[in-house]
């Protein structure tokens, strides 16, 4: 009866290990992404920025 318990037990605590695990990788990779994106799309807003006062710099002269 021992046997089974300890089967039983390992076998919870090792899907909860891999369920959290499984878990903690999914979120690290979804804030990396979206961390890597956040940063392109702030370099994009600067380029148009910078063309913006370019252009507006050449209608005033």
């Amino acid at each position: 009866m021992e046997v089974v318990a300890s089967i039983t037990t390992s076998a919870a605590v090792t899907g909860g290990l891999i369920f959290f695990a499984k878990s903690y990788l999914s979120e690290k990779i979804k804030n990396s992404i979206s961390h890597e994106y956040a940063l392109k799309l702030d370099a994009h807003k600067n380029e148009l920025q910078r063309n913006a006062s370019k252009e507006l710099e050449l209608l005033k002269a």
